[in-house]
């Protein structure tokens, strides 16, 4: 094999590897942040996935008193109880088993551009890849669509 080759493949292992190594702790310590920055914050998983109980109050009529001006407009807001909820825990589960899919899929996809160019044969391709991972976000969008649509 010629030098020059050989040097080529040299550098181009060194350089998945660095990338590979970049990737992970950046992800490693973006999740290490914010982490803390919840800790610091008091925030609690399980308030996090829980749901308000009961039906939420109707609102007002307009001219009738609120529950505010009845109790006056110094009353502690009173915080409604929290009740867990299977739906968000399911959830939660899932994004995190769609997140390390994806994760996955893009090792493999930084894999393929150096080793399998010949499975990366467009651009394009590489751009699905990325659509895919905002599909994560697509319920965020819906429920966002919904509440604007409500009224």
């Amino acid at each position: 094999m010629d030098k020059h080759v050989t040097d080529f493949l040299v550098i181009k292992d060194v350089v998945f590897w660095l990338i590979i190594a970049f990737v992970t702790l950046f992800l490693l310590v973006t999740l290490k942040i914010i982490r803390r920055s919840l800790a610091d914050s008091n925030w609690k998983m399980s308030e996090a996935i829980s749901e308000p109980e009961g039906v939420p109050a109707t609102p007002a009529a307009p001219g009738e008193p609120t529950a505010e001006t009845l109790q006056g407009a110094a009353a502690a807001p009173v915080k409604p109880a929290m009740v867990a909820s299977s739906s968000r825990l399911i959830a939660l589960i899932g994004g995190i088993i769609l997140a390390a899919m994806y994760l996955g899929t893009g090792y493999y996809v930084l894999f393929a551009v150096f080793y399998l160019p010949e499975n990366v044969k467009r651009i394009d391709e590489i751009n699905q890849f990325f659509v895919m991972g905002m599909t994560l976000f697509s319920p965020y969008a819906v429920n966002k669509l919904s509440t604007m649509f409500k009224g």
